[in-house]
């Protein structure tokens, strides 16, 4: 009896352990895939999270460059200008060979090469613009634009002699006061403190309801450079 018993047992004992399930290749072979599933698409996310930041500053960029085009557009607006539109305006005078390009097409460029940075380029242009169109009614801001592109080559004085141009030949242009401004700007940067207070001191004086006579308000130290 107690040999039968004892043989029950390790029957028993050898059951169980002959049915605890064991872990099983298939389970896996079919985990792995599933990881490897998971982390191919992080990866995806991870792309597409990089390819969202690169367009929104690419949008930020563009948005940036329209805003100075229409600033530029609507301060060209603003002046009184002879009858026809704006185009008329800036279109090569009659019995001019068609080999010349127009004014509006030079100014165009050089802006395009402006707001691109390319400013040797837009030196060129504006330079050009200057120099076949003298009495255009863009004529005042392609001269502050050319000092602006020399400026930013580090060309400053031949920018400050722009400048200055665009004050003494165009006084009555709405440019003329953000040219003094620019003027007292680089007269401090050179070391100059005193010729850009007088800047600031004809500039409020001349143009005291002006943006730029508001910012001159603030003193020399306060110059945005």
């Amino acid at each position: 009896m107690r040999r039968s018993l004892a043989t029950i047992a390790l029957c028993s004992l050898w059951l169980s352990y002959g049915c605890a399930p064991a872990s099983s290749p298939q389970s896996s072979s079919f985990t792995r895939p599933l990881e490897r599933q998971v982390q191919a698409q992080q990866q995806q996310i991870d792309s597409l999270t990089g390819l969202v930041t690169r367009l929104e500053s690419q949008i930020d960029a563009n948005q940036t460059l329209l805003n100075t085009i229409q600033q530029d557009i609507e301060q060209l607006k603003s002046r009184s200008q002879p009858a026809g539109t704006e185009a008329e305006t800036a279109s090569t005078p009659a019995g001019t060979t068609t080999a010349q390009p127009s004014a509006t097409e030079i100014y165009r460029q050089a802006f395009a090469d402006y707001t691109q940075e390319r400013y040797a380029d837009a030196e060129h242009g504006f330079s050009e613009f200057l120099r076949l169109y003298p009495e255009n009614p863009f004529a005042a801001t392609a001269c502050f634009r050319l000092a602006q592109s020399q400026q930013a080559q580090g060309k400053t004085q031949q920018a400050l002699s722009h400048f200055a141009e665009v004050v003494s030949h165009y006084s009555d242009d709405h440019k003329a006061s953000e040219a003094l401004y620019s003027m007292a700007v680089l007269l401090k940067k050179t070391n100059q403190p005193q010729h850009a207070q007088a800047a600031l001191n004809r500039l409020i004086e001349n143009y005291p309801d002006s943006a730029a006579a508001k910012k001159a308000n603030a003193g020399l130290a306060s110059l945005e450079e």
